[in-house]
């Protein structure tokens, strides 16, 4: 709340001016760094509204690059596509001026491609200037330990098991330069240190990894969306071990921070909810987990039906209708997800596989 009323003041304070804008972005930043996208884009939006930075053109074009990077994070796509070329062309006509500049716009491009579905496009912006970001980041420790963050999620996200220990290791070696071991961006190579470990079915290594990253993220920042995040790997990981009051738990934590710190539509708190619907039904409660898939399934559909996370939702609503002993229905959601995860290459090998294992619970 503080913080609120210090960007409110500072938004009714400044001017158009550079100095102006710096101060807005500053505090933007300190958003972020405590986890809250939602708080760093209202004052952006605020800030751009009422012509903060107007009278500098570079000034003005580094609102715009954080207030896409931002409502690209948050899901808000057109809006992000719409911000990102303008600041573009301003860092873009001076190249080596703006080198850290382009390459935050990189990094906001990537995340652009990941939301479109194609995640080896976003990989391969990232490690192509990697050895950029290596350079323009040398003092900028907290930079470049997001860089290979969003690198090992891209990496992750498509099912490239076999790119991640070579990039961990670059990682865990900056982690070890930088002496920022305890950092947020830190914790977040941890976190994809744990999905490593589930990708390569070694669940209850992953599971202790998930609860570090909880424990000390829940001391260190207290609720968050990066602890919702971590919280839902956790869920994950106790869910697939059986433990389903346990993931019941972490699951709903999960969802009330993702809804609270990315908002109801963003792509987490659906995750969250949609793997809470689907341990509620593990756990013998199948009524509340068709209610829980009621809720989340517009914004669901609104990312698209021939997309991964409408192949997620038919997935738990299969194993949702077996507990309700509509096995015929939970059929036809396990073909319709398969045809789905079957488009997206690797990326949709493990949702494959876990599909077969509820063809077997649904056979005869």
């Amino acid at each position: 709340q503080m913080l609120d009323d210090t960007a409110a003041r500072l938004v009714a304070s400044v001017d158009g001016s550079a100095q102006s804008a710096t101060l807005i972005a500053t505090v933007a930043d300190l958003y972020i760094r405590l986890e809250d996208p939602l708080g760093a884009e209202s004052l952006l939006d605020k800030a751009l509204a009422v012509g903060i930075g107007a009278k500098d053109a570079v000034a003005l074009a580094q609102l715009q690059l954080r207030a896409a990077t931002v409502k690209a994070s948050l899901g808000k796509l057109e809006a992000a596509r719409t911000l990102l070329p303008v600041a573009a062309r301003v860092f873009d006509a001076a190249p080596q001026r703006f080198r850290t500049e382009r390459l935050q716009i990189v990094a906001a491009r990537a995340l652009l491609a990941r939301h479109d579905g194609d995640r080896d496009g976003a990989i391969a912006l990232l490690l192509g200037n990697e050895a950029a970001a290596n350079a323009s980041y040398a003092d900028d420790h907290r930079e470049l330990l997001t860089y290979y963050n969003n690198l090992l999620v891209y990496l992750a996200e498509a099912n490239r098991t076999d790119a991640m220990p070579a990039v961990l290791g670059r990682a865990e070696a900056a982690i070890a330069r930088t002496g920022e071991a305890q950092g947020v961006e830190a914790l977040g190579i941890l976190q994809i240190k744990g999905v490593y470990l589930s990708k390569r079915d070694d669940v209850a290594g992953a599971e202790a990894v998930f609860r570090q990253v909880v424990e000390l993220r829940r001391q260190k920042f207290g609720p968050s969306a990066g602890l919702a995040v971590d919280l839902l790997q956790l869920g994950r990981a106790q869910l697939t071990l059986g433990q389903t009051r346990a993931a019941i738990a972490s699951l709903a934590e999960a969802q009330a921070l993702a809804t609270a710190h990315l908002g109801a539509a963003a792509v987490p708190t659906l995750v969250a909810g949609m793997s809470l619907a689907e341990a509620r039904a593990e756990n013998g409660e199948p009524a509340a987990a068709v209610q829980l898939l009621a809720q989340v399934e517009p914004a669901v559909a609104a990312t698209g039906r021939a997309g991964p996370y409408w192949g997620i939702y038919l997935r738990t609503r299969a194993v949702t209708r077996l507990w309700t002993g509509d096995k015929r229905g939970a059929g036809a959601d396990v073909d319709a997800a398969a045809a789905i995860f079957k488009t997206i290459g690797p990326a949709g090998a493990p949702y494959l596989k876990s599909l077969d294992k509820l063809r077997v619970r649904l056979a005869p």
